[in-house]
């Protein structure tokens, strides 16, 4: 068991081989990280490049924990939020709206979103928020567009 000030990594033996984990002390909690085991390539210099990565992640305050979940020690030391996917951005920002807004346009604000941006970008982390996917959404909006005009264009055929 290799032990330094950040943490120590775990070795255990097993019948089928060596497995590899982390034990951490972060943001006023101990953690347990799962590496794994020596088939899947994992050996000690990596377990302790690993835990070298990790307590550097915690020194600038860019680790989040395994369970995403921000944890205080009481001192004022947190560790930072995962990142929010854009359906759960939005939410905020439109429940933060409120009060500030009228209440005809909250009701536009989800409208848009909930028509338009929500089933393009729900998934994303704000991260993957690029400019080349905002170019991508605006031409895929723009061929949408030019679909239904073609279609409310098209005569229809009388029935016969």
């Amino acid at each position: 068991m290799t032990i330094t000030k950040q943490g120590q990594v775990i070795e255990r033996r097993w019948k089928s081989g060596r497995t590899f984990a982390l034990r951490v002390h972060a943001y006023g909690s101990r953690h347990y990280i799962t590496l794994g085991a020596e088939r899947d390539g994992w050996s000690r210099k990596r377990a302790e490049e690993e835990l070298a990565n990790l307590a550097a992640d915690v020194s600038r305050g860019k680790w989040v924990p395994p369970n995403g979940r921000a944890k205080s020690n009481g001192s004022g030391e947190t560790a930072p939020e995962p990142e929010p996917s854009f359906h759960l951005f939005a939410s905020r920002w439109l429940y933060g709206r409120r009060g500030e807004v009228t209440e005809r346009t909250l009701e536009f604000y989800e409208w848009a979103l909930s028509y338009h941006l929500l089933p393009y970008f729900a998934n994303h982390q704000l991260s993957e928020i690029t400019i080349e996917s905002v170019d991508a959404y605006r031409k895929l909006k723009v061929t949408q567009s030019a679909e239904r005009r073609r279609v409310i264009e098209t005569p229809r055929r009388e029935a016969g």
